[in-house]
C-alpha cells in the first residue's frame, strides 16, 4: 500500500506503517525498566516490587493503545478531512463541537455524532425561535413580512457597502491627483533652475536678459567702447 494514501501520512511525527508516534503518550515510561533486572539473589519483597513496576508499565502501554485506538476509530489522523468538515459549519456550531469533544471518550463514534448533532439541532431551533420573537417585537405577523424585511435589509446593506467603496475610491483618486500635481510642480521647478544655469553659462545673449561679466573683455565689447569714446 502506498504510504501517501494511509491515514496520518501527512502528520509530522507519525509513522503510518508502524502506527506509532515519535513522541508517545507518557514517553518516558520505559525509563523505569531501563536498569531493572531479576537475579536469583533478589529478596521476595524486592522481586514483588519489580513485578509491581512491570504492571504499572503495562498499564501505561494499555493507555497508549487506548488513545491510538481512539484516534483510529474517529479518523482524527486525517486532519484535513476533519478541518474541511468543521469549516462547513458556522462558527458557533464549531465552538460547540470543540467543547463537546471532552465527552467523546465516554461514547462510541456513532453515539458521539448523534449527541453532537442533537445539540446542534437544539441550538438551531433556539436561534430560529429568537429570530421569530424579534420579528414579532418589530410588528411582523407573517413569514411573508419577515422575508420582505430580510430582502430590504440585504439591499440596504449592499447599498451601504457600495457607498463606502465609492467613497474609498474617491479618496484614493483624490490622493493620486494631489501626488501627481505635486510631482509635476517639483519637476517644472527643477527645469526652470536648469534653464537659468544654462543661460548663465552662455545663452544670456540669446535671451537678452543675462549678460555675463566676462563678455566685457571680449573684442566686440572693446570696439563698442572705443566708438562711443570717439
Amino acid at each position: 500500500e502506498d504510504i501517501r494514501t494511509m491515514a496520518g501520512s501527512e502528520l509530522a511525527g507519525f509513522m503510518p506503517r508502524r502506527q506509532d508516534f515519535d513522541v508517545e503518550h507518557n514517553n518516558e515510561a520505559e525509563q523505569i525498566l531501563a536498569d531493572m533486572e531479576f537475579t536469583p539473589q533478589d529478596h521476595p519483597s524486592e522481586r514483588s516490587l519489580k513485578i509491581s513496576i512491570i504492571q504499572i508499565y503495562n498499564s501505561k502501554l494499555d493507555e497508549r493503545e487506548t488513545r491510538k485506538k481512539f484516534l483510529m476509530e474517529r479518523e482524527l489522523l486525517n486532519y484535513r478531512k476533519v478541518q474541511m468538515e468543521d469549516m462547513k459549519r458556522p462558527r458557533d456550531e464549531r465552538d460547540l463541537i470543540q467543547r463537546m469533544r471532552l465527552f467523546a471518550r465516554f461514547h462510541t463514534p456513532k453515539e458521539h455524532d448523534l449527541f453532537c448533532n442533537t445539540l446542534i439541532q437544539a441550538k438551531r431551533l433556539r436561534k430560529e425561535i429568537a429570530q421569530l420573537q424579534r420579528y414579532r417585537r418589530m410588528g411582523m405577523r407573517s413569514l411573508a413580512e419577515a422575508e420582505k424585511y430580510e430582502l430590504d435589509k440585504g439591499r440596504r446593506e449592499c447599498h451601504k457597502l457600495a457607498h463606502k467603496q465609492k467613497q474609498k475610491e474617491e479618496v484614493f483618486n483624490a490622493g493620486n491627483k494631489i501626488e501627481i500635481s505635486t510631482t509635476g510642480a517639483g519637476s517644472s521647478t527643477s527645469v526652470s533652475g536648469c534653464g537659468v544655469g544654462t543661460g548663465g553659462a552662455g545663452s544670456g545673449s540669446a535671451t537678452g536678459k543675462v549678460v555675463p561679466e566676462s563678455n566685457a573683455n571680449t573684442p566686440s565689447a572693446t570696439a563698442n567702447t572705443n566708438i562711443a569714446g570717439a
